[in-house]
């Protein structure tokens, strides 16, 4: 679903299995509207740590360890 006015914030999204299974960390289709994504650590996804498809507003990104 849409998130609207809230925060993705100090999650640990990790796949530390010898065989990778998760593709991503963070994925959806939602629409992201005065969002701040903040504190996350990302390890070890097959594909990359996230896939966020719907339109973003005024998102905001601080410090994620392994987005990138």
């Amino acid at each position: 679903g849409n998130i609207t006015g809230g925060s993705i914030t100090s999650n640990k999204l990790r796949d530390n299995q010898s065989s990778k299974t998760q593709d991503y960390g963070l994925c959806g289709n939602g629409n992201l509207t005065d969002v701040d994504i903040d504190g996350n650590h990302y390890a070890g996804f097959k594909t990359a740590a996230e896939n966020l498809t719907g339109t973003k507003t005024n998102v905001t990104y601080g410090r994620n360890p392994g987005k990138e």
